[in-house]
């Protein structure tokens, strides 16, 4: 914006309506010329100082917007140094940004003298600050660019950076307007003087009324021409400043996207073709740098052959229309390489026509192009060779889809041509297997729904060879814009493969199942005692002792304890020499049978140490048990022999290694393997089963496996087990039987041990009268033996079948402290011992001592838990009769300490009153007045020692009828006696009594005990009733767990037992004096339910009413 054309073209504006004004004065010069004189004066004066005002606003505005442009500057270099590799750019920069910095300080420093004004001041101090805090901020992310710390700079750009600077604009915007709105308010304030002016020499002006019309009317259009143009000024300032700030935006952001962006860019002139810009991603492409590239032209980075062509041209081009193209551009280095081009004209910038460039690199998609061309080509190839066919495929939704290509190969698969397929997909659907159709359909929804490739084996009928092939299909999936799914993918005929696993699955199944039919565990070791095969037995053990994984790759080692390892280590370095090393190891009740063997090549070197492990610690015990006099378990048993074979039936002839002919105690050199001389070996009874099974496998083309005994050169028997496969020739027939032959006589023989030692063992666990079981994760029973009748009432089979009845058994408090308690206590590892109650299936209740002990696997977590069950019912019986007579024991020394006290003090009383008064009395004169009073006293005295004799009497007579015979007694029968008893005591009360003895109709106990405690509770009631309301007795009976309750309620006076609750049942304790009673009845209350083997419980509210609550051992 030219501030200063508008602002002298405004003046000029200003001086034409001074010279109107002077001409409405000139009017009235003749009258008034003094008068017009100062009124002249007085205009220009304020001319004048608006003028200034204006002048000087204007300065004030062109300095901030020159600050504003010297800070743009700076934070766009700050961005291009982040953006720069180059040193020596870096250094020009920080050049660049030292010099506006120091321009922006020269700037503030001559508005700090133009703004006099305490707010602008007040502002330009806060744009200070911000402007040293954002300086500091700057230097900082200098700093970072400097040290190639890239991610960092950028990340304190966009966090910190960013926002000062947008902080720091505003304070300059802000500044910016609080000028003009100085300005505008200076104006309206100069306005204001010149109305007041007018106003004053107006009244001077009366004089002459035609002439002052006059001017007044010039002066009004000069005053609304002055305020018009003030404001014209204010708008035109404004709206300029506001696009200066969206220019210096929008300059900004295109800048930040010329450099910024990753595709190379340019500006040229197209009259030189000098490069006017360039941005990193071009001198990244080309290698020059941006002095080099800004002083050369674009023919520089043009093949030689090619600047012909290309001034051609740009000669003939329209040099305002959008261009594109492909061309070979050259980098520093040399080098050729294809570009994508595009380019638009730039607005004319004096003699400079820019245009601006983007070449896009394509020497990869072109590259890609002819990799695919070839591709193409090399699939049309290797689709007509393949054993199989190349398909596309489409679906559009789950249950849509249509071939779009299939080659001829699928003649070969499936009998249809591809013009059938195309025309109808599902003819190629129905030859397929219909268990495979369901798996091909379950694919096509998991590749079509995730979009990963189609991988899939299935059986496809060939109707020319009437049979199934195998076919793998293999497809990836595309989406296409539409959502189409496009499979392009092939059907390859594996049949022949599928045929080649089966067998060798088979082999190795022999393999695996001749490994794990061992009862020992068999490791194969390489030469740096690694585990190379293992079988189930080695892999279980490891699993069990150790809590480990055995995988294959790792060191025996690792499974040894640290004592044996240099053992091992010993024995295999022999066994690797060509040695056997076979021993027996363990101690105490672990005893192990360990071989060493040498795996032999044909040439006889060797290959791999077999390892072989048996434990024999149950044959050590259960021989140790039937025969104590054997020294070594070992003698029985020898480690299982295993020999592989192989017999060509046409021939003749069979194969054997050396272990064979160890198994079968012949010599190399005397024996010939044939099939005749081989079964000549086998025991007569077992031949005629031999030859039948081997006739057998041979004609089904089956497995054969069959356990017959040997005859030893010594007339031993020895038991072996034969495995082997029938392999067949092209034509089907059979040609060769592959197998391998174990000496199982010692497993044999172990098995027989086994079963004489469960044998031993049912039966011990059958004579111990303690229940043994065993129970899953989940305490559900796997095994328990079977004095589990004796002590539950259920068969073994009734407990295992019915999860619920072992759990149903236990009490349901027990169950809860088995299943929150003990059990998790199980599952972290520990052993729990526990008493349950059970209830058997005749009713009886019966205490068990629970013993469990976990059982973990390799990973920590419990699998089994082994326990007994023990009855302890008689124990427990014993064990409360105990706790029962030790709490008599403390009532009853209770009751003697109380009887103590009662005798101590109640009886010491009347008793020292007797002696008192006796020795008072006058023997002398036995009329006189004295005595008479003495005797008065004595026999009070007498009476309350007679009271308190009677009392402890009837408490000892209790005691004693605890003896008595107890019967079954009504409760209604007994309160019907007791309400006649009293009757005479109750006549005239007002009183209404409730009760209900239907729940518990009866109870068995000693009758005057029950008689007692309902009468003292009754008439209680009545004594001490409230004397202001009806008395409300209730009495009730109910059951509850091994007790009868009776309950006696009453709304009379009350007890407050937050202060007398210890005394409510004490003797002599009494708590409403004026009331006729002793304070002995809730004492035989309470003793007499106790005795019974009961409790007494009680509820009170002063005023409100007691209830008493009186258990009876049920």
């Amino acid at each position: 914006m030219n501030v200063s054309a508008n602002k002298f073209s405004l003046l000029r504006q200003n001086g034409k309506t001074t010279r109107y004004v002077a001409v409405a004065f000139g009017i009235l010069a003749i009258t008034l010329l003094s008068l017009s004189v100062l009124s002249f004066l007085g205009a220009k004066n304020v001319q004048e100082n608006y003028n200034s005002l204006v002048s000087e606003a204007l300065v004030k505005l062109d300095i901030i917007n020159t600050l504003n442009h010297n800070e743009d500057a700076t934070y766009n270099a700050a961005l291009a140094h982040l953006s720069s590799n180059d040193p020596l750019l870096k250094h020009a920069y920080e050049q660049q940004i030292a010099l506006n910095i120091q321009k922006s300080d020269s700037s503030i420093l001559l508005l700090s003298g133009l703004l006099q004004e305490n707010e602008n001041a007040a502002l330009l101090e806060q744009f200070i600050q911000e402007r040293n805090r954002f300086n500091q901020q700057l230097n900082t992310l200098l700093t970072y660019s400097r040290q190639g710390r890239d991610q960092k700079a950028h990340l304190f750009n966009n966090e910190i950076m960013t926002p000062a600077f947008q902080a720091h604009q505003k304070f300059l915007s802000g500044l910016s307007d609080n000028v003009r709105e100085t300005m505008r308010r200076n104006g309206n304030e100069t306005i204001g003087a010149i109305s007041h002016a007018v106003n004053v020499y107006g009244m001077a002006l009366l004089l002459a009324l035609g002439a002052t019309l006059v001017a007044a009317t010039l002066v009004q259009r000069v005053f609304r021409r002055l305020k018009r143009d003030n404001e014209l000024l204010s708008l035109e300032i404004q709206e300029r400043q506001l696009l200066e700030d969206a220019l210096s935006e929008s300059q900004r952001q295109y800048k930040m996207l010329f450099d910024n962006n990753p595709i190379p860019m340019w500006l040229f002139d197209q009259h030189t073709y000098n490069f006017l810009e360039i941005n990193e991603a071009a001198l990244k492409e080309y290698g020059f740098t941006r002095e080099e590239f800004l002083s050369s032209t674009i023919l520089d980075i043009r093949p030689k052959k090619d600047i012909p062509h290309l001034l051609l041209k740009l000669t003939q081009a329209d040099k305002w229309a959008t261009a594109s193209g492909n061309w070979q551009h050259m980098r520093k280095d040399g080098s050729v390489f294809p570009v994508e081009t595009r380019s638009h004209a730039m607005p004319v910038h004096g003699e400079i026509h820019p245009r601006l460039v983007t070449a896009v690199n394509i020497e990869d998609r072109l590259r890609a192009i002819d990799m695919l061309e070839r591709s193409e080509k090399q699939l049309r190839e290797v689709s007509s060779s393949i054993p199989g066919a190349v398909f596309q495929m489409q679906q559009t939704n789950a249950t849509s889809y249509a071939f779009t290509f299939i080659s001829d190969g699928i003649e070969a698969l499936s009998g249809l041509t591809p013009e059938d397929i195309l025309a109808n997909p599902q003819t190629l659907f129905k030859t397929i297997h219909r268990h495979d159709l369901v798996k091909l359909g379950q694919a096509l929804e998991v590749s079509y729904q995730s979009l990963t490739p189609l991988l899939i084996e299935y059986r496809q009928w060939q109707p020319l060879e009437n049979k199934w092939r195998w076919i793998r299909g293999h497809g990836l999936p595309t989406l296409r814009e539409n959502k189409t799914i496009i499979w392009n993918g092939t059907l390859i005929d594996i049949t022949h493969q599928k045929e080649a696993q089966d067998k060798l699955a088979n082999s190795e199944a022999n393999l695996r199942a001749l490994l794990d039919s061992s009862p020992q565990a068999i490791y194969l070791l390489d030469k740096d005692l690694n585990v190379v095969l293992y079988n189930a037995v080695a892999a279980q053990e490891v699993r069990q002792h150790l809590l480990k994984k055995l995988e294959v790759g790792e060191s025996i080692l690792n499974f040894i304890s640290s004592e044996l390892k240099d053992e091992i280590i010993q024995n295999h370095e022999k066994a690797m020499q060509g040695d056997t090393i076979l021993y027996e190891s363990g101690r105490g009740d672990y005893w192990h049978e360990i071989a060493f063997r040498p795996v032999l090549s044909s040439s006889k070197d060797v290959l791999a140490v077999s390892l072989s492990i048996l434990d024999i610690s149950e044959q050590k015990q259960v021989l140790e048990t039937i025969k104590r006099n054997e020294s070594q378990l070992a003698r029985a048993q020898q480690l299982a022999q295993l020999g592989n074979w192989e017999y060509d039936i046409k021939r003749d002839i069979m194969s054997w290694p050396d272990d064979a002919y160890k198994i079968f105690g012949v010599s190399k050199e005397t024996f010939r393997p044939t099939f005749h001389n081989f079964m000549l070996l086998i025991h007569p009874a077992d031949r005629e089963q031999v030859q039948a099974e081997f006739n057998k496998a041979i004609a089904e083309k089956s497995l054969i496996q069959v356990e017959h005994r040997i005859v030893m050169p010594n007339k031993s028997e020895r038991v072996l087990f034969e495995i082997g496969e029938v392999y067949c020739d092209d034509e089907g027939n059979a040609v060769k039987i592959s197998g391998s032959v174990q000496d199982i006589t010692a497993r044999k023989q172990a098995e027989k041990d086994v079963r004489e030692a469960k044998n031993l063992l049912q039966s011990t666990l059958e004579n111990i009268p303690e229940i043994i079981f065993s129970a899953d994760s989940n305490f559900e029973l796997t095994y328990i033996s079977p004095q589990c009748y004796e002590l539950t009432g259920y068969y073994e089979e009734e407990l295992l079948q019915d999860t619920d009845l072992w759990w149903g058994m236990m009490f349901e408090e027990d169950r809860s402290l088995l299943l929150e308690q003990i059990l998790p206590t199980l599952y972290a590892g520990q052993r729990q011992q526990c008493e349950l109650r059970i209830t058997r299936r005749d009713g009886e209740v019966k205490w068990l001592m629970f013993r469990l002990s976990p059982l973990r696997n390799e990973d920590g977590l419990v699998i089994r838990i082994d326990g007994s069950a023990s009855d302890m019912t008689q124990y427990k019986e014993a064990e409360t009769k105990r706790k029962e007579l030790t709490d008599e024991l403390l009532k009853q020394n209770q009751n003697l300490q109380q009887f103590a006290y009662i005798v101590s003090h109640n009886l010491r009383a009347p008793i020292a009153n007797i002696l008192g008064l006796t020795s008072i009395y006058n023997k002398q004169a036995p009329d006189d007045l004295i005595n008479h009073t003495v005797i008065d006293n004595l026999y009070k005295s007498a009476n309350l020692l007679d009271a308190t004799i009677r009392d402890l009497n009837d408490i000892l007579t209790v005691r004693s009828e605890l003896t008595k015979v107890r019967e079954e007694i009504h409760f209604q029968d007994m309160y019907e006696d007791i309400l006649s008893s009293i009757e005479d005591h109750v006549t005239g009360a007002d009183f209404e009594i409730d009760f209900n003895f239907n729940e518990a109709p009866t109870v068995t106990t000693v009758r005057s005990y029950i008689h007692s405690i309902m009468q003292n509770l009754i008439t209680n009631a009545f004594k001490y009733r409230c004397p202001t309301r009806k008395l409300q007795l209730k009495l009730k009976t109910f059951l509850l767990p091994n007790y009868i309750c009776l309950s006696v309620s009453d709304n009379g006076l009350g007890i407050d037992l937050e202060k007398e609750k210890e005394k409510v049942f004490g003797l002599y304790k009494r708590f409403h004096p004026k009331t006729e009673g002793k304070g002995i009845g809730l004492h035989l209350v309470k003793t007499q339910a106790e005795l019974l083997g009961g409790k007494v419980e009680v509820e009170s509210q002063p005023n409100i009413g007691t209830t008493f609550s009186i258990y009876f051992k049920n």
